[in-house]
Protein backbone atom coordinates (compact mmCIF):
# COMPACT_ATOMS: atom_id res chain seq x y z
CA UNK A 1 0.00 0.00 0.00
CA UNK A 2 2.84 2.41 0.83
CA UNK A 3 4.52 1.73 -2.53
CA UNK A 4 1.23 2.36 -4.35
CA UNK A 5 0.84 5.68 -2.49
CA UNK A 6 4.42 6.70 -3.35
CA UNK A 7 3.91 5.85 -7.03
CA UNK A 8 0.65 7.84 -7.08
CA UNK A 9 2.43 10.81 -5.46
CA UNK A 10 5.24 10.58 -8.02
CA UNK A 11 2.83 10.42 -10.95
CA UNK A 12 0.91 13.46 -9.67
CA UNK A 13 4.19 15.32 -9.10
CA UNK A 14 5.35 14.43 -12.62
CA UNK A 15 2.08 15.78 -14.10
CA UNK A 16 2.83 19.13 -12.52
CA UNK A 17 6.44 18.99 -13.72
CA UNK A 18 5.40 18.26 -17.29
CA UNK A 19 3.34 21.41 -17.62
CA UNK A 20 5.85 23.46 -15.64
CA UNK A 21 3.33 24.81 -13.18
CA UNK A 22 3.81 25.85 -9.60
CA UNK A 23 1.82 24.38 -6.74
CA UNK A 24 0.27 27.80 -6.14
CA UNK A 25 -1.53 27.88 -9.53
CA UNK A 26 -5.30 27.88 -9.53
CA UNK A 27 -6.95 24.48 -9.89
CA UNK A 28 -8.96 25.57 -12.94
CA UNK A 29 -5.84 26.80 -14.72
CA UNK A 30 -4.05 23.60 -13.76
CA UNK A 31 -6.70 21.43 -15.39
CA UNK A 32 -6.72 23.58 -18.52
CA UNK A 33 -2.94 23.30 -18.82
CA UNK A 34 -3.08 19.55 -18.23
CA UNK A 35 -5.76 19.21 -20.93
CA UNK A 36 -3.61 21.20 -23.40
CA UNK A 37 -0.59 19.03 -22.61
CA UNK A 38 -2.51 15.82 -23.31
CA UNK A 39 -3.98 17.32 -26.50
CA UNK A 40 -0.46 18.18 -27.69
CA UNK A 41 0.89 14.70 -26.90
CA UNK A 42 -1.94 13.07 -28.88
CA UNK A 43 -1.22 15.32 -31.88
CA UNK A 44 2.13 13.62 -32.57
CA UNK A 45 1.60 10.89 -35.17
CA UNK A 46 3.98 8.48 -33.49
CA UNK A 47 3.08 5.39 -35.48
CA UNK A 48 5.75 2.65 -35.75
CA UNK A 49 8.64 3.47 -38.06
CA UNK A 50 7.83 7.19 -38.10
CA UNK A 51 11.13 8.00 -36.43
CA UNK A 52 10.94 11.71 -37.26
CA UNK A 53 7.62 12.16 -35.45
CA UNK A 54 8.79 10.09 -32.49
CA UNK A 55 11.92 12.25 -32.21
CA UNK A 56 9.76 15.37 -32.49
CA UNK A 57 7.62 14.17 -29.56
CA UNK A 58 10.70 13.32 -27.48
CA UNK A 59 12.13 16.77 -28.13
CA UNK A 60 8.82 18.39 -27.12
CA UNK A 61 8.76 16.40 -23.88
CA UNK A 62 12.36 17.41 -23.12
CA UNK A 63 11.51 21.06 -23.83
CA UNK A 64 8.61 20.92 -21.35
CA UNK A 65 10.95 19.60 -18.66
CA UNK A 66 13.82 21.98 -19.43
CA UNK A 67 15.22 23.72 -16.37
CA UNK A 68 14.17 20.98 -13.97
CA UNK A 69 16.76 18.90 -12.10
CA UNK A 70 16.43 15.94 -14.47
CA UNK A 71 18.85 13.94 -16.59
CA UNK A 72 17.99 12.88 -20.15
CA UNK A 73 19.49 9.99 -22.07
CA UNK A 74 18.39 9.25 -25.63
CA UNK A 75 18.76 5.91 -27.36
CA UNK A 76 17.73 4.49 -30.72
CA UNK A 77 17.46 0.89 -31.86
CA UNK A 78 16.39 -0.09 -35.37
CA UNK A 79 14.69 3.25 -35.96
CA UNK A 80 12.89 3.31 -32.60
CA UNK A 81 13.99 6.27 -30.46
CA UNK A 82 13.80 6.11 -26.67
CA UNK A 83 14.13 8.64 -23.89
CA UNK A 84 15.17 7.84 -20.32
CA UNK A 85 14.58 10.54 -17.72
CA UNK A 86 16.08 10.23 -14.25
CA UNK A 87 16.37 12.45 -11.21
CA UNK A 88 19.97 11.33 -10.68
CA UNK A 89 22.76 10.37 -13.04
CA UNK A 90 22.42 6.62 -12.79
CA UNK A 91 21.89 3.60 -14.97
CA UNK A 92 20.17 1.67 -12.18
CA UNK A 93 17.31 3.71 -10.68
CA UNK A 94 15.36 2.15 -7.83
CA UNK A 95 11.99 2.86 -9.44
CA UNK A 96 11.14 2.58 -13.14
CA UNK A 97 8.01 4.02 -14.74
CA UNK A 98 7.96 2.78 -18.31
CA UNK A 99 5.75 3.76 -21.25
CA UNK A 100 5.97 3.61 -25.02
CA UNK A 101 5.53 6.58 -27.33
CA UNK A 102 4.28 4.87 -30.48
CA UNK A 103 0.62 4.18 -31.26
CA UNK A 104 -1.14 1.89 -33.71
CA UNK A 105 -1.59 3.46 -37.18
CA UNK A 106 -4.99 5.04 -37.72
CA UNK A 107 -6.83 7.70 -39.67
CA UNK A 108 -4.99 11.04 -39.27
CA UNK A 109 -8.14 12.57 -37.73
CA UNK A 110 -7.66 10.38 -34.64
CA UNK A 111 -4.57 12.44 -33.74
CA UNK A 112 -6.85 15.39 -33.00
CA UNK A 113 -8.51 15.21 -29.59
CA UNK A 114 -12.27 15.53 -29.42
CA UNK A 115 -14.28 15.77 -26.23
CA UNK A 116 -17.43 13.68 -25.98
CA UNK A 117 -19.59 13.74 -22.85
CA UNK A 118 -16.69 15.22 -20.88
CA UNK A 119 -14.25 12.52 -22.03
CA UNK A 120 -11.24 13.07 -24.27
CA UNK A 121 -11.08 10.88 -27.35
CA UNK A 122 -7.96 10.57 -29.49
CA UNK A 123 -5.17 8.21 -30.51
CA UNK A 124 -3.41 6.84 -27.44
CA UNK A 125 -5.51 8.69 -24.83
CA UNK A 126 -6.46 5.40 -23.15
CA UNK A 127 -3.23 3.62 -24.02
CA UNK A 128 0.23 5.00 -23.32
CA UNK A 129 -0.08 8.66 -24.28
CA UNK A 130 -1.82 9.32 -20.98
CA UNK A 131 1.00 7.47 -19.15
CA UNK A 132 3.59 9.70 -20.83
CA UNK A 133 1.42 12.63 -19.88
CA UNK A 134 1.19 11.38 -16.30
Amino acid sequence: MLLRKKIREFVCFFCFLLVGMSLGASEKKSYEELDQTLIKLVSFQTVPYNEAENVKQINWIKEQLKGLPLYFEEYSSKGHPSLVITTQKTKSPKLWLIAHLDVVPADPSSFTVTIENGKMMGRGVLDMVNKIFA
